[in-house]
């Protein structure tokens, strides 16, 4: 199941080509261009669609109202909110840059003609909800992982703007990406410090610290060396040295923890911790999905 949006130029005759497809997709940011597809996928949020160019669909799609261009644009439904909130922006910049119309086929979409951005959304978000209805009936109370909507919102803002958040830090600190975990069945948020460097610490529920520098010593062959490892920390076990620094708000709240070196309580906290026995499982974001709406979706299932 996916949300699906084709496109028409507003004058007969017109229509992007190959050519136009891949010159516009190939000087765009996170997509990877082939002949027939620009598949765009952000490290970052974890965020993925494609826009995807078939002559023989244009062929196939040809109304006697107008000729669509081939290009359609897909995205798949049973997925975190804030994948349409990711992909608006870029359909609606194919859309401007193009001069388009569109013609959306979702039960709450647009319809042919004028392309919104809240109408895309609209359409988007009723159709990502029928997606989660339809699973729930085949899956019944089988175990899925969840965060409410805000959370997932706040995780993948902070992430979205990370890039620009580490441009404007520059060197003096790390930016890090925030990660989920499957902790027993529950969706926790993590983000990775090695060894305690200069951060912006958004917060969390984990911080996984690789050691190096500040790895226990060992004896290894009558001489000390540095072992690597990684130790996972929850956050209100550190709170009280972090919530020391500078807190900028926002949604999650961040620390400004930079320094020259790291502080010797948070060195000595690190060095001290033992690593875990099993360690954490990680989630992919398309994998963590809006609670409200596993909700409402098995209530609907029930009646």
């Amino acid at each position: 199941m996916s949300f699906d949006l084709f496109f028409y130029c507003r004058s007969d005759g017109d229509t992007v080509s190959r050519e136009d497809f891949v010159d516009y997709f190939g000087s765009r940011r996170n997509y990877k261009i082939s002949e027939t597809q620009a598949w765009y996928e952000n490290e970052d949020t974890g965020v993925y669609f494609s826009f995807d160019y078939s002559e023989s669909e244009q062929a196939e799609n040809e109304s006697d109202q107008h000729r669509l261009i081939p290009v359609a644009f897909n995205l798949n439904f049973f997925r975190p909110h804030a994948f349409g909130l990711e992909a608006e922006p870029e359909v609606t910049a194919f859309v401007k840059s193009f001069d388009l119309l569109v013609s959306d086929p979702q039960m709450d979409g647009m319809g042919d003609g004028e392309y919104a951005p809240g109408g895309f959304l609209k359409g988007w978000n009723a159709g990502n909800q029928f997606g989660y209805r339809a699973l729930a009936a085949q899956q019944g109370d089988a175990k899925v992982l969840t965060l409410p909507t805000s959370e997932i919102e706040a995780s993948w803002t902070w992430n979205f703007r990370r890039e620009a958040r580490q441009d404007k830090v520059g060197e003096e600190a790390f930016v890090p990406r925030i990660m989920f975990l499957d902790d027993a069945g529950a969706v926790r948020t993590a983000v990775a410090w090695g060894d305690g460097i200069p951060i912006l610490l958004p917060t969390v529920d984990y911080l996984i610290i690789p050691r190096q520098r500040l790895s226990a010593p060992a004896v290894r062959a009558d001489k000390i060396e540095e072992i690597d490892d990684i130790v996972v920390v929850g956050w209100r076990e550190m709170e009280k040295l972090i919530v020391k620094y500078p807190c900028l708000g926002g949604s999650p709240p961040c620390y400004k923890l930079f320094y020259d070196d790291t502080p010797s309580e948070i060195a000595t906290f690190i060095r001290q911790r033992k690593p875990p026995e099993k360690m954490v499982t990680g989630v992919a974001f398309d994998q963590v999905l809006n609670r409200e709406m596993i909700e409402e979706a098995r209530y609907a299932a029930m009646h």
